[in-house]
């Protein structure tokens, strides 16, 4: 590479202003060899004359340093125009020394022509496929010496190296075809310019969307039935939501009265899957962290209902709404058979003894008729007023074909129940999945304390054995063998007891990830917990 000639250089600044040089490091290569190399320091101009704690945490140069042994800018600048002598700069990250040397030149008023400047790090980049192309991992990647990294010279001479590597690889015999051979993103002062081609994302980087089943087997708590309205309700989402950014939808849930969770806790009643926009009633499968939270928290025994997209869209029109609230279930059968009062009906007097009764409307005779022969403890026709301040009972319900294979369907809920999400188990109760018999606590304790136990007896009851033995006259080979078999078997002892923890720690981790089955029993509800 007899045409390869040029100069590598590396700035360290005292702060964050580019003009603020303390250091420089300069590296001279002749026909593809390294011919001299030197640095030194510098005088920073001001204003931009006070060091800054973090850089002189990176570099190790202090002010005292510079304004002791420092050169002024003026004479850093004519000895870099000896130095270079028209040859072409090299840089690790060329922007930032370029800009380093014309802020410098400006702040000193100095009036010098820059030279050309090729920056290693975008030649590196279009040769080398890395992680990250930073100085050390360039250096590292092409086997050459390691070097103290921010150290001016040592920089410096590491980019010269770099660049006669490359050189050498590719067979280029210059600076302009060595930048040529790999076009390069552009630099301010390069030889060159690139096409910028878009870097590659990693597809697990980013993942926007979880691929769930809509139906199938469930972690769900089955007892624990959807809530029929938002207000006192604590939700929880996840998953992707089709109806609105999810930010709208949780002030939408604050402004219906419920409280928004941001992660489950033992206060979540609620968990909704977006699962898609018509999916209800989502199985829960731990498909996400929040999942498998939830069927966590299910197994300990903590109510949470689940519901899909569908659910909570109807939820929040309801609430805006400020309609009733929607009850899926079914009609209860009990109440098939009660004829409920027609509104039109004449309201009767408070005192209807002696009173002429008010003509009754078409259909009121019918009406009395069928209660009558049901039943019905209460007579429509009776003098006495009817008790408007009571419920209205069901009557008895005559066992007939039709009705015999109906199932018991509970009456509807009113506004004073208490939220269902909330209902204490009952004994008759179904289990709760993945439910098992309470165990034996584990003594989780027991193991490293025996072990660590014999590791210290190991280890200082045999030394405080073989000391007595030598004090008691015993001969050197009895007590040093003793000492020395109880030291060479208290490293094995502190194998096994790693071995143990980390098998132990792999084995829990494993039992909690599992989703159809768990190592504790389920917490019964209380209200005083």
């Amino acid at each position: 590479m007899p045409e390869l000639d040029f100069v590598a250089v590396d700035f360290e600044t005292a702060n964050s202003a580019r003009e603020s040089a303390c250091a420089v490091g300069v590296t001279v290569v002749r026909d593809g060899q390294v011919q001299s190399s030197d640095s030194w320091l510098i005088k920073p101009p001001p204003p931009a004359d006070h060091f800054d704690r973090v850089n002189t945490a990176i570099h190790g140069i202090t002010r005292e340093q510079c304004m002791m042994d420092g050169l002024s800018w003026p004479e850093t600048s004519q000895r870099l125009s000896r130095l270079c002598a028209d040859l072409p700069v090299v840089a690790h990250n060329a922007s930032f020394d370029e800009s380093v040397w014309r802020a410098a030149n400006r702040a000193s008023g100095v009036e010098a022509p820059l030279p050309r400047f090729h920056c290693t790090l975008q030649l590196s980049r279009g040769h080398l496929d890395l992680v990250d192309h930073k100085l050390p991992t360039v250096v590292s990647h092409l086997g050459l010496d390691d070097f103290p990294h921010h150290r001016a010279e040592a920089d410096a001479l590491a980019a010269a190296q770099v660049t006669v590597e490359l050189a050498r690889r590719t067979g280029a015999s210059s600076v302009e075809e060595l930048w040529r051979s790999a076009p390069q993103r552009s630099t301010r002062g390069s030889s060159s310019l690139r096409t910028t081609t878009p870097r590659r994302v990693p597809e697990s980087v980013f993942r926007t969307h979880v691929d769930r089943p809509v139906a199938g087997p469930s972690l769900a708590d089955p007892t624990a039935p959807a809530p029929t309205v938002l207000e006192g309700e604590v939700v929880l989402i996840t998953g992707e939501l089709t109806f609105g950014a999810r930010e709208g939808i949780q002030e939408r849930l604050r402004q219906a009265g419920a409280a928004v969770a941001q992660s489950l806790t033992k206060k979540v009643t609620c968990l909704v899957i977006g699962a898609g926009a018509d999916v209800r009633n989502p199985p829960l499968t731990g498909a996400t962290g929040k999942e498998q939270k939830a069927a966590e928290r299910i197994r300990e025994g903590q109510r949470i209902a689940v519901i899909g997209e569908p659910e909570l869209r109807e939820l929040l029109e309801q609430a805006e709404g400020g309609s009733a609230v929607r009850n899926d279930a079914e009609r209860p059968a009990a109440l098939d058979d009660v004829t409920a009062f027609d509104s039109s009906l004449p309201e009767p007097p408070n005192d209807t003894r002696g009173a002429t009764s008010a003509p009754e409307p078409a259909g009121t005779q019918d009406l009395r008729s069928d209660i009558g022969s049901r039943g019905d403890a209460q007579t429509v026709g009776s003098d006495a007023a009817p008790d408007r301040t009571a419920p209205l009972a069901a009557p008895p319900r005559t066992a007939s074909a039709e009705s015999a294979h109906q199932p018991y369907a509970a009456p509807p809920r009113q506004p004073w129940d208490p939220p269902l999400s909330v209902r204490p188990r009952q004994p008759w109760d179904p289990p709760l999945p993945g439910a098992m018999p309470p165990a034996r606590p584990r003594r989780r304790w027991a193991f490293h304390v025996v072990m660590w136990s014999i590791m210290l007896f190991l280890v200082v009851g045999m030394f405080v054995v073989g000391l007595l033995l030598s004090l008691a006259g015993a001969p050197e080979s009895v007590w040093a063998a003793v000492v020395g078999i109880s030291w060479l078997t208290a490293p094995l002892v502190f194998l096994v007891w790693l071995v143990g923890t980390v098998v132990r720690l792999v084995r829990g981790r494993h039992g909690r990830s599992t989703a159809g089955g768990t190592k504790r029993a389920p917490r019964e509800f209380s209200w005083t917990r």
